[in-house]
């Protein structure tokens, strides 16, 4: 106090002295020294020091510094006298950032800080923001609240802390205690919304936060008013851990349905963590009874791999189990496996009985960083259903309209700086019509790369000697197949059907340039295959009488049979055999270029390539008896007709060839016609492919006492409009005529037609596949690649009729042949349908899915459609799906996938309720 009665005496000083203009300069620097004295007298008389601090927007803003409880600060010695400063033991222990983009109003006297517009007060890892904030230094308390003044702004506080935010309407908090209150309370933890009326929340140090509600409202909507929730008097929130609310109940609409819980919790820790899976869907079936679906249990083994186990049960004992484990390393591989299980109890209508329907499934995927071990890779791809486990369960044409599943797992490994590899594999392929199931497993391949024996490491000529370009190549194969059913795959049955056998393959050729432009290929291949498995066959002359069918005629019993005079018998024979076939072979081929150039109208050019080629082969008579490879036995009990069989066959490499001696020439002509033309608007030329590879083909058999020629084969493929419709041709044309039975005969169709050639058979293939976005982008003409066509907005909505169909495909297939039946050539439409597939989205919130809808001509019937229709509900949808064919749908209304997914109105009918099963 007396320093700054002395100040103010020096300031009348110093002001009788500014009469005279010399001395303004003195005048404004006593001014400056008044008030930066005054400043810290003021201040160490409160007990604080509050200094001032630029903001990143250039506006200055206020600070409360760290307050040392008992302290006293020591500064550096300034060129003054210094200053001894003790603070308050009730002071803050960190600093207080503030700001306001209107105003702020600091009141001395009161100890108490106003902010005017936009205010923020920042303390610690705490953050208030608010259209008005009131800050007592005193109490070290902040009161923020909302103004509503304005009904085009709709302002909330916003507290801000360790992992949380809150908005409301009013927020009082306490710097020192760290406890605050709020006034309707909206937080947000993970995809959930908490609206209270009345909130405390407490932030500890040593502890987790905690917030405490009453009459509050949790859902998933972020409407401003939920569209649903659970409605519940008191609550406790412990952020990033968990909810734990008290009685409550639904609400809709604001409207309280009769759905009440005395107590529940929701999980609010992210990351992995076991735990109870809830039902994803609730059924009803008149076969099933009453389900749960998708119930089961999450294990999170570790940081790498999970597991999850659902299952669907019923009330009359039917269910369904599914194990889904995923597996990820980082820059190493990822993949996923599922196991399917199914039991269904089906009442019989003969007998009124239920019977055990059983079925199961594998499907494994597996993928290998391509950077991981460029000398060893692991793939894998499997999907293997038994009993029609994957129709059974699901109606989507996907599901129901695959008839053929195959599956693949692959292994291969080089050896640097070695001139071999190793593969591995699982093979499996299987009809779900037939249920034939092939798998091949295991398959080892060991392959020798090419190499050139006598080639010098150092040539002291540059051109090499026709010696050195001798190569030598070897490869072994190991294989074993299981030939099954999917209903007896897990049988003995199944053992015993094993075939298995190793084969050598060695080949060794060459290649000579002839008369410069001709490429010469010499070659001799072996093979050698062995077998743990031979059949014979022997003629069993014993009648077998066979009832064919039975007739009831006025109460009496008529059996006709069928009596075969003999039969066949075949017998499986272990032990070791081999067998070895040998082939030397060459081959002359060559490219002939055609080219014509215009230089007047759009076409440019033609160009034409042709790739000849001839070659010969020869191999001996693999059915000589000498070998044993082959026998003969007869088939009828007179012996007059009789049958060659190998004691090979059911190999998995087959058998010798059956042909007899080859002395052939094989000749081939393969033809490419492509065009170059520019358009006006284009500054180069453009290519297109006329025609794709032509080819003709036949061959001469030197050796055979007759029908030395064979079929003359021409096959072609031709695109058009960018890909999008491909036809594909075949013609067989035969120098022979042919009999009643469509047997060729040693005449010439030339001595008895005067015909060259005889049409034998001609099929044509003719599909289209058209994206409708490919379409727009080619009509509009844009390139694939420089199309800048950019999607729809999906909140926007459809903005043309070009955008609902720009997820739509059109397929159509036809199929048309000529064969000669008897005299007459017959015209036959194989395949003629058309096929609709894609997603329409009629307006923002309206969609039409297609997954498979289409006629097939020849049958006049519809092919399995699936439709499905679904609406857009802000936080709920509605869907349905519908196969009317097989008397299926699936209708429900649900919140969208969510914490709170599980409230669903499901109604559906299954494959198993329907009139009719696929």
């Amino acid at each position: 106090m007396v320093l700054l009665i002395g100040l103010n005496l020096y300031h009348l000083a110093i002001y009788q002295q500014i009469k005279n203009k010399d001395n303004i300069k003195l005048y404004l620097k006593s001014i400056f020294y008044i008030v930066f004295f005054s400043s810290i007298c003021i201040n160490v008389h409160f007990g604080q020091i509050i200094p001032i601090v630029q903001s990143p927007d250039s506006t200055a803003i206020d600070t409360i510094p760290n307050a040392i409880d008992s302290t006293i600060l020591q500064p550096e010695a300034p060129p003054f006298d210094t200053i001894t400063i003790r603070f308050s033991k009730d002071s803050i222990d960190s600093e207080v950032l503030y700001f306001a983009r209107d105003s702020s109003d600091l009141r001395v006297q009161s100890k108490k800080l106003y902010l005017y517009g936009e205010a923020r007060v920042k303390y610690k890892e705490l953050e208030l923001t608010a259209d008005y904030i009131e800050i007592d230094i005193e109490k070290n308390l902040a009161i923020a609240k909302s103004i509503h003044d304005d009904p085009a702004h709709r302002g909330f506080v916003t507290f801000k802390g360790e992992g949380e935010e809150v908005q409301a309407d009013a927020i009082e908090y306490n710097f020192k205690t760290k406890k605050g209150l709020s006034v309707l309370t909206r937080s947000k933890f993970t995809d959930l919304y908490a609206t209270s009326t009345k909130s405390k929340f407490v932030s500890r140090e040593d502890d987790d936060d905690v917030i405490y509600g009453t009459d509050a409202i949790f859902s998933t909507c972020d409407a401003p008013e939920p569209h649903f929730g659970i409605r519940t008097k008191k609550q406790k929130i412990v952020p990033d851990k968990v909810v734990v609310i008290g009685p409550s109940n639904l609400e809709i609409m604001n409207v309280p349905t009769p759905l009440v819980m005395p107590f529940g919790f929701f999980p609010l820790k992210q990351g992995a963590r076991k735990g109870i899976i809830f039902p994803s869907d609730y059924d009803f079936s008149p076969a099933l009874g009453f389900g749960l679906r998708g119930i089961g249990y999450y294990f999170p083994i570790n940081d790498r791999m999970d597991l999850t186990l659902t299952g669907d049960l019923y009330l009359r004992g039917s269910f369904n189990v599914y194990a889904s484990s995923r597996y990820l390393k980082r820059y190493k591989y990822n993949g996923n496996l599922t196991l399917t299980y199914s039991r269904q109890l089906l009442e019989e209508q003969e007998t009124g009985l239920y019977a055990p329907n059983i079925s199961g499934g594998i499907r494994w995927q597996h993928s290998q960083d391509a950077k991981s071990n460029p000398n060893q890779t692991l793939s894998a791809s499997v999907n293997i259903q038994t009993n029609k486990n994957q129709s059974t369960i699901y109606n989507d044409a996907a599901s129901v309209l695959t008839n053929t599943l195959n599956s693949n797992v692959s292994y291969s490994r080089r050896f640097p700086g070695r001139p071999y590899s190793l593969a591995a594999s699982f093979g499996h392929s299987q009809n779900t019509q037939t249920r034939r199931m092939d798998i091949t497993f295991p398959v080892v391949d060991f392959q020798v790369q090419r190499l050139y024996p006598f080639k010098r490491k150092s040539a002291s000529s540059p051109k090499p000697r026709w010696y050195e370009e001798i190569s030598f190549q070897y490869s072994s194969k190991l294989s074993n197949r299981f030939t099954t059913t999917d209903t007896t795959l897990f049988t003995k049955m199944t053992l015993d059907s094993a075939q298995f056998g190793i084969q050598h393959r060695t080949n060794v050729n060459t290649t000579f340039k002839l008369l410069k432009y001709l490429t010469f290929i010499p070659g001799v291949d072996y093979t050698e295959t062995w077998q743990f498995k031979t059949i014979d066959k022997v003629f069993d002359p014993t009648f077998i009488i066979t009832p064919r069918d039975t007739m009831v005629v006025d109460s009496q019993i008529f059996v006709r049979y069928d009596t075969i005079p003999g039969r066949i018998v075949t017998s499986q024979i272990p032990g070791f055999r081999a067998w070895r076939t040998v082939t030397v072979s060459g081959s002359v081929n060559t490219q002939i270029f055609g080219t014509v150039n215009f230089k007047k109208g759009i076409v440019k050019g033609l160009r034409h390539v042709m790739k000849p080629s001839v070659s010969f082969i020869y191999s001996p008579n693999y059915q000589n008896p000498n070998l044993d490879y082959y026998r003969r036995i007869q088939r009828d009990i007179n012996a007059i007709d009789s049958v060659f069989f190998s004691v090979f066959e059911g190999g998995i490499f087959g058998t010798p060839p059956q042909s007899g001696k080859q002395l052939g020439f094989n000749y081939s002509l393969n033809n490419i016609f492509e065009a170059k033309y520019r358009l006006r608007s284009d500054t180069a030329d453009r290519k297109f492919r006329l025609f794709d590879n032509i080819n003709l083909s036949g061959n001469y058999n030197a050796a055979a006492d007759s029908l030395k020629f064979s079929q003359v084969n021409i096959s072609g493929v031709h695109r058009m409009f960018k890909g999008m419709t491909t036809l594909q041709a075949n013609l067989a044309l035969d120098p022979y005529m042919r009999d009643d039975m469509n047997r060729r005969i040693n005449v010439f169709a030339w001595n008895a037609e005067r015909k060259l050639l005889k049409l034998v058979n001609f099929n044509a293939t003719l599909s289209t596949a058209l994206a409708l976005r490919t379409v727009r982008e080619w009509l509009e003409g844009k390139d694939e690649a420089g199309s800048s066509q950019q999607p729809s907005n999906p909140e926007l909505g459809p903005q043309s009729l070009w955008d609902v169909f720009d997820n739509f495909t059109i397929s159509h297939t036809l199929m048309v042949g000529v064969a000669k039946i008897g005299d007459r050539d017959t015209f036959m439409i194989g395949t003629n349908n058309i096929q609709f597939n894609g997603n329409l989205p009629i307006t923002k919130n309206w969609r039409i899915t297609l997954g498979s809808i289409g006629y097939d001509f020849n049958r006049k019937q519809l092919t399995y459609p699936d439709v499905g229709f679904f609406r857009e509900l802000h936080c709920w949808e509605m869907g349905m799906t519908w196969q009317p064919l097989r008397g299926t749908y699936n209708f429900y209304i649900r919140v969208k996938p969510s914490s709170m997914d599980f409230l669903k109105v499901p109604y559906r009918r299954n494959n198993i309720d329907g009139p009719q099963r696929l």
